[in-house]
């Protein structure tokens, strides 16, 4: 019975897998400021690094 279904379940579970991928990232998400501030922050340091 199991062999008969196999691909729709693995289906179902990738499905499933996905909509929790997206549900978890768009809980977590990152404010558009924090992201800016953390990308110039990385960007001084580099530029710091090059001046030496």
């Amino acid at each position: 019975m199991l062999a008969k279904y196999w691909k729709k379940i693995a289906l179902l579970i990738t499905i499933i897998a996905c909509l929790f991928n997206i549900t978890s990232k768009i809980v977590r998400k990152v404010s558009f400021e924090d992201e800016i501030i953390s990308t110039v922050d990385d960007y001084v340091k580099v530029v710091d690094e090059e001046k030496k």
